[in-house]
């Protein structure tokens, strides 16, 4: 799923109106009117990484594969900086979605899950790999 479809369906599926969205970023210091979400979920701007964290926290992403870290609805607090180092958590993006994974191993480009189940993510070089920071609990 894209990233402009993920926000759409996550505002939806939470029953927030898209000035209902814009509003809870805004009260915490980050800027967001309405027009702004309409353009992210249209697919016709993308947000920064400020504007794009904030809403995760709002709609309580699900996820299963960083147990026993962390837990389905935690929010993470992350540190900006460059990419964590080996045995580091960290937020990455890669092709437009969000992922809360370890580096992988020296010598090998991947994000890998703390869940098993989950098989490492491998990072091609026609993939478009970002860096969030390192998660601080």
């Amino acid at each position: 799923m894209q990233t402009h479809t993920a926000l759409a369906k996550l505002r939806k599926d939470a029953d927030l109106s898209q000035a209902e969205a814009a509003a809870y970023p805004t009260g915490r210091g980050c800027p967001v009117t309405h027009r702004a979400v309409s353009k992210w979920e249209r697919g016709d701007a993308q947000p920064d990484m400020d504007q794009f964290l904030i809403p995760l926290e709002l709609y309580r992403v699900p996820g299963d594969s960083v147990p026993p870290c962390f837990r389905d609805g935690d929010v993470v607090y992350i540190e900006k900086r460059p990419p964590p180092e080996k045995g580091e958590i960290g937020i990455f993006v890669l092709n437009g979605e969000a992922y809360l994974k370890k580096p992988g191993n020296q010598g090998r480009t991947e994000l890998v899950s703390f869940n098993p189940a989950y098989a490492p993510i491998p990072v091609g070089e026609e993939d478009a790999p970002g860096v969030v920071g390192r998660v601080l609990g």
